[in-house]
């Protein structure tokens, strides 16, 4: 454990996965080319349900509350990475797996990474204390559940090899290419990731914790890419992270609540105190320290999977 908490960290393999880049490097092509990703990434999908889904799987692609329109909200995350594809050719000259690193250590790595997270958060799914009964006020047919799984293992693949590439294959390398203080490539990309996440919520309190939670999400990615010279500990982190979040526990009429084996009673958000104020609060305080605890403890994890 020493040596894993080691300090300065061992970045020898991100110098290799930086090369990538190539030449085309200049700060006007990554500023261009993250403005072409972003707005790809924040209207393609909904202007790709708004035009040429069928009704019906339009209005669950909007609502979020069945396995099908949850998972049409994720496979859909393909055309942002198409877009991506686009912006390389044409700003850097370079093809959209440049942006894993090694093809061989990403698949290695991010299936040792996958076992070992899997592991773990079913340690801690199954360790006290457990919520009681009357949390969940529906416990959907455990079969359906079982056989969407596959379904929404790739829908959701899909979506977090989307953000990856961007953040930690595009942003990363780019930044990189043009400096080596960390301070750069893995706080830049990992507060943009926070701060986009702060607008899943319903209000300041609530945002403030996603975007905290996604921050060290980023931070603990963007190390491990460093440290293994690709982005499968970091794709096979962030994947079996999110499976966990979306596919046990969700709210009645919730956003993107489809694929949840259990829910709780729906809580009208208007009805919560969402004030900044209520991050001071013990409540909130916890809050943040658990988040910090939760990313550090597969921090850890995703190191001992690839041992670095």
């Amino acid at each position: 454990m020493t040596d894993l908490m080691r300090n300065p960290p061992d970045y020898t393999a991100h110098a290799a996965f930086v090369r990538r880049a190539g030449n085309a490097v200049e700060s006007w092509r990554t500023a261009l080319g993250t403005g072409l990703f972003l707005l790809a990434f924040l209207t393609l999908p909904t202007l790709f349900a708004a035009f040429f889904l069928p009704h019906a799987l339009r209005d669950d692609f909007f609502q979020g509350e069945t396995a099908g329109g949850v998972l049409t909200v994720f496979a859909v995350m393909i055309l942002p990475i198409l877009a991506l594809q686009k912006i390389l050719r044409r700003l850097h000259n370079r093809g959209l797996w440049s942006l894993i690193g090694s093809p061989t250590d990403f698949v290695t790595q991010g299936i040792a990474t996958i076992k070992v997270i899997f592991l773990t958060l079913v340690v801690i799914e199954i360790a006290p204390p457990w919520p009681p009964a009357e949390t969940f006020s529906v416990i959907r047919p455990i079969l359906p559940w079982l056989l969407i799984l596959p379904l929404a293992v790739v829908a959701v693949g899909v979506q977090v090899l989307g953000e990856e590439l961007f953040f930690r294959g595009y942003l990363q390398q780019q930044i990189a290419a043009r400096t080596n203080d960390p301070r750069f490539w893995m706080w830049g990309p990992a507060l943009l990731f926070g701060a986009l996440h702060y607008f899943n919520a319903d209000g300041p309190a609530e945002g403030v914790l996603w975007a905290l939670w996604a921050t060290g999400l980023g931070l603990a990615c963007a190390d491990l890419t460093a440290r293994s010279g690709s982005l499968g500990p970091a794709v096979g982190l962030h994947l079996v992270n999110n499976l966990f979040a979306l596919l046990l526990y969700g709210m009645e009429t919730g956003p993107v609540s489809g694929l949840a084996l259990f829910l709780s009673p729906y809580v009208d958000p208007a009805t919560i105190d969402q004030s900044l104020s209520q991050l001071a609060s013990p409540g909130g305080v916890f809050q943040i320290l658990l988040i910090g605890l939760e990313i550090t403890v597969l921090w850890v994890a995703a190191r001992l999977a690839i041992r670095r």
